[in-house]
């Protein structure tokens, strides 16, 4: 009995940190320390690992990208993957989009991550909603398909300051998906596509003609050089 109630005890003392992980140690409710990796030591009865909720993304073995919500003590400090659900926008030009995106995101600062803000999923989604409208709203649906890079670096910008405070380091944002929802926007959007390729078309073609026509005339004259030199003795 001696046994069972000093080895459970030790359980309640002794805390294994792995690596790239960290653990806030909380004494009698109230934050006292976080723990980093290798053997670390607490106060039975007066010291406790505070829980934290949140969203896993992954790949499953059907290749699709799955999340699942988890609450544990042991915070993952590596850099990790959170997939936002899909999001109705508009763009400039009134075509109405479904998004979906990724931030690839690493825990800094466990403590503010925790005390910080009350549901840091959820302030995540509604910031990201709110700056995934304002962005599409600036652009047309061309300049949408086309700026991918640029609304990374804004979601980057916009998202950075705000999730640091948070004690969360953005890395990078990923458009994973932009795709036109059915209807009437949808006939206009392909119709606007159609209009697009066609130009591009017509204007990749008129640039070859040019630089064809530019080409050949350059080797006539290099061929008939000789017709157009008049020599010396003549005069």
């Amino acid at each position: 009995m001696f046994i069972l109630f000093v080895s459970w005890i030790l359980s309640k003392s002794i805390y294994i940190v792995h690596q790239a992980e960290g653990v806030v140690l909380e004494r009698l409710g109230k934050f006292h320390r976080v723990l980093n990796s290798g053997l670390n030591f607490g106060v039975p009865f007066f010291d406790s690992p505070r829980s934290f909720t949140w969203r896993k993304t992954y790949i499953d073995a059907n290749k699709k990208i799955k999340d699942e919500s988890l609450t544990c003590f042991r915070i993952d400090l590596r850099e990790n993957v959170f997939n936002f659900t899909r999001q109705e926008v508009y763009t400039k030009d009134t075509i109405l989009l479904d998004v979906n995106s990724l931030m690839y995101y690493r825990i800094v600062d466990m403590k503010k991550a925790i005390y910080e803000i009350d549901d840091l999923q959820s302030a995540i989604i509604n910031v990201a909603q709110t700056q995934l409208k304002e962005v599409f709203g600036s652009m047309t649906f061309t300049e949408a398909m086309e700026s991918q890079e640029l609304i990374n670096t804004h979601m980057m910008t916009a998202f950075g300051p705000r999730f640091r405070s948070w004690g969360i380091k953005v890395e990078r944002m990923e458009i994973l998906d932009m795709r036109p929802k059915q209807g009437a926007t949808y006939d206009a959007m392909k119709k606007q596509m159609t209009a697009e390729r066609l130009r591009r078309s017509k204007f990749i073609i008129a640039e070859g003609k040019k630089t064809y026509t530019f080409y050949l005339l350059l080797i006539v004259l290099l061929l008939y050089q000789d017709l157009f030199v008049v020599p010396l003795g003549m005069y």
